[in-house]
């Protein structure tokens, strides 16, 4: 299986989310640019502590976000013009997302925290990510990688076969990757571990 498929987002364009089922490809990237005013929202919205989870349906996805951030969000916070952008932005993923899948609702989760050092691949069919603030997921391609070792539970020094095959997903990249015994390898960087990020993650539901 090829291992990746990079994308730069044109015009907001989410398109070939639609259509990654259909690709022989194990990770699709959709490459964008941070806003500017991002850095500052963020910086100020990662001093709370964060772990939502809950059902986003389609059809109402904004209204949907926005109910289920409603108490984590300080109210100066949603009185910034940048937070209706993000809940925008992310309301138009999970569209597109339950589009791909054929659903008419997800699994939607956003975190501060996180704790998956080791590489690994996650047992579900379908798996979005977007790292909002913090350091992105990173990921290694099957070439670069002792797949034998990861089933068998070594360490990620025992997994990387080559370095330079390591890559990192940026802030507001779509990752968008498959899961099950030929998912994709990928793990929490170090300087996510230790420090918060803001990451989306959505699911099968």
């Amino acid at each position: 299986m090829s291992h990746k498929l990079i994308f730069l987002a044109d015009n907001g364009s989410l398109h070939p989310i639609t259509s990654f089922p259909n690709q022989p490809y194990q990770c699709l990237v959709i490459e964008r640019n941070a806003p500017d005013e991002a850095e500052g929202f963020f910086s100020q919205l990662m001093n709370q502590a964060i772990n939502v989870q809950g059902k986003v349906d389609r059809d109402h996805a904004f209204s949907d976000l926005n109910t289920l951030l409603e108490k984590i969000v300080p109210d100066n916070l949603k009185k910034d013009s940048f937070y209706s952008y993000w809940l925008c932005d992310m309301a138009k993923i999970c569209e597109s997302f339950c589009q791909m899948l054929k659903s008419e609702s997800l699994k939607f989760t956003l975190s501060s925290q996180r704790g998956c050092r080791r590489f690994h691949v996650d047992y579900v069919k379908f798996r979005l990510l977007v790292t909002y603030a913090g350091e992105g997921t990173e990921w290694i391609s099957d070439k670069g990688a002792n797949r034998k070792a990861f089933l068998d539970g070594a360490p990620n020094e025992e997994i990387i076969l080559d370095s330079s095959e390591v890559n990192h997903m940026k802030k507001w990249d779509i990752a968008l990757f498959r899961g099950g015994p030929k998912g994709l390898l990928h793990r929490t960087p170090d300087l996510a571990l230790n420090n918060k990020s803001v990451l989306m993650r959505l699911d099968i539901i």
